[in-house]
């Protein structure tokens, strides 16, 4: 394509300059893995727990695959480059194939992902995605071509985490994924008796096992509001799922507080069903619903039986 090789000799060879060359040299170095890595604990500790634990998920899915399409298509990184006197070469040795862009991939993948979450960072993220994809073709590591593939692909990648994050199966593994690493950082004694532990463990096993309602898109109708419900739904679930997992191990004693219904779900779910009528999606949310009251209501009962039993023996 002679476009590709064009544009890439235009921004390669004709835009040189030394300012240039100190600014598109840090912007490689930016978006390497081990920057965008670095966001993860960022997130953990400013709260956004279960953001961390996907994004990192990503960064990793996004490298094997796309380390294994450069394999695939075995294109070849671009010749006649001019090389930039402060910048490495923008890859390894044995990363010898050029499409699509790894670095393209990774910053567009987090652009999408973390813009969902983080509204108002959204033209920041994708201005910084671009100019590393602009960064890449400048020190000469990569032709334009790839930067457009590797930009689609992390695109695509950022849009079906983020469609992963409200799938209930991933959500609850996710969320007792979380759970475990908080309580394997606190290390707290538990103060549960073990009939106790074993009870909220048995309840936590029988919440996995608890069929999640499909989602609204399989309804004949698709309404907002109804949508809007399934993922406030799929976030209760794991929340409710997570707290559950946790207080199973005794050591972050604090969720107990957390453990209570939230009667705005019923209560939500109740008008959705006294506005779009009895549907069997909204009629299956209601029924799962009263599920994780029944849950959270057992797991209390367990927790309020070990401190009665604690305090007989004191």
């Amino acid at each position: 394509m002679s476009w590709n090789h064009d544009l890439f000799r235009f921004i390669n060879h004709d835009m040189a300059n030394p300012a240039l060359d100190v600014f598109f040299t840090i912007l490689v170095v930016l978006g390497t893995i081990y920057v965008w890595m670095l966001l993860c604990p960022v997130l953990w500790f400013k709260k956004r727990r279960s953001e961390a634990v996907d994004l990192f998920f990503l960064l990793l899915v996004v490298l094997a695959i796309t380390m294994l399409l450069k394999f695939v298509f075995a294109a070849p990184r671009p010749e006649d480059v001019r090389v930039v006197p402060l910048a490495f070469a923008g890859y390894s040795p044995w990363d010898a194939y050029s499409f699509p862009s790894n670095h393209a991939s990774r910053a567009f993948a987090c652009a999408l992902f973390l813009s969902y979450g983080f509204r108002k960072w959204t033209i920041p993220l994708f201005v910084y995605a671009f100019l590393i994809g602009f960064a890449k073709i400048y020190v000469g590591a990569h032709y334009p071509l790839d930067i457009i593939g590797g930009a689609v692909f992390g695109g695509v990648m950022g849009w079906l985490w983020i469609q992963l994050g409200r799938y209930p199966p991933y959500a609850l593994r996710r969320e007792k994924l979380v759970s475990w690493i908080e309580n394997l950082v606190k290390r707290k004694p538990s103060r549960y008796s073990m009939t106790t532990k074993l009870e909220l463990h048995r309840i936590f096993k029988d919440l996995e096992s608890l069929r999640f309602p499909h989602g609204p898109w399989e309804d004949d109708a698709y309404d907002d509001d109804v949508s809007d419900f399934f993922c406030e739904l799929v976030e209760y679930d794991g929340h409710v799922a997570g707290l559950i997992s946790s207080l199973s191990q005794g050591r972050d004693l604090q969720k107990e507080q957390m453990l209570v219904f939230d009667p705005k779900m019923r209560e939500r779910i109740d008008k959705l069903i006294a506005h779009h009528g009895e549907r069997s999606n909204l009629l299956a949310y209601r029924e799962y619903v009263d599920s994780l009251h029944n849950f959270i209501s057992e797991s209390q009962r367990a927790i309020g039986k070990s401190f009665r039993t604690s305090r007989i023996q004191n």
